[in-house]
């Protein structure tokens, strides 16, 4: 199953950051990452 992981990036006028990753692969992969417009500001 994958991860979605969120992170705001203060340098980046606090845009948030969507990773998604695979948990189960050694090391963790990482599927995707992109700025989500839609949550900005809420989190």
């Amino acid at each position: 199953m994958l991860e979605h992981r969120l992170a705001v990036i203060s340098e980046c006028e606090n845009r948030v950051l969507r990773v998604i990753i695979n948990p189960h692969t050694n090391p963790v992969r990482v599927i995707t990452l992109f700025f989500d417009r839609k949550i900005r500001g809420k989190i």
